[in-house]
């Protein structure tokens, strides 16, 4: 799940996912471009995301899941 807190419609509240060649998505701010990313190589429950330049790393492609 992706929360962003104070969500007023704006295209900084809103991501892009795109498909990468291995199956898992990279996460696009439509506002500054950047893509979501988890700081250093955290797995902890609750780490807070950030927006930074595409590198493709792992920290930088995500699996959508549906439940």
């Amino acid at each position: 799940m992706i929360v962003q807190w104070s969500f007023g419609s704006g295209q900084n509240d809103q991501w892009k996912p795109v498909l990468n060649g291995n199956g898992t998505y990279t996460f696009y701010n439509r506002k500054s471009g950047l893509v979501m990313d988890g700081p250093g190589a955290s797995t902890s429950s609750g780490t807070q995301m950030i927006q930074w330049s595409a590198s493709g790393g792992a920290n930088q492609q995500w699996n959508v899941i549906n439940k």
